[in-house]
């Protein structure tokens, strides 16, 4: 397998864990590395992107927990930080771009995270399925 290099680095108030919904609303910065910064190009026409970092303060997996709502649930059926692979996905907003600085909103990870990618957020699933997504909106929520 190929190894992962880390394009850029996230700045936020939070350096450790803390309520994710509240780490969502507040801005955080992501640094890209210079020699990638021609991979942002055109990145402004997308208004959510989703950023693919590592979790790197994550402890060693578990596969079975009690998530955010005191639930117990598999790994691969929560958003925990815990996993084989301690890799996260947050869909954000672009808040602007400055050259390799992007600020943006609805991010959950620490301050000092690496970020492994960044991808326009593609919504054309949900486009396509809201009406199914609405009717099973207990399901929809992957907090829960």
């Amino acid at each position: 397998m190929k190894s992962l290099t880390t394009i850029g680095y996230v700045y936020s108030e939070y350096s450790a864990p803390a309520d994710p919904f509240e780490m969502r609303e507040r801005e955080s910065t992501i640094i890209i590395d210079e020699r990638f910064e021609e991979g942002l190009y055109d990145i402004e026409n997308s208004s959510f992107l989703d950023i693919i970092f590592v979790f790197h303060k994550s402890e060693d997996y578990k596969l079975r927990l009690i998530n955010y709502y005191n639930e117990d649930k598999g790994v691969f059926a929560s958003r925990s930080p815990r996993r084989p692979n301690p890799i996260g996905l947050t869909t954000v907003k672009l808040i602007e771009r400055k050259g390799c600085v992007l600020k943006v909103t609805g991010l959950d990870a620490l301050s000092g995270t690496p970020v492994i990618d960044i991808k326009p957020a593609d919504f054309s699933f949900y486009k396509e399925n809201a009406k199914d997504i609405i009717n099973e909106s207990s399901k929809y929520n992957p907090r829960r």
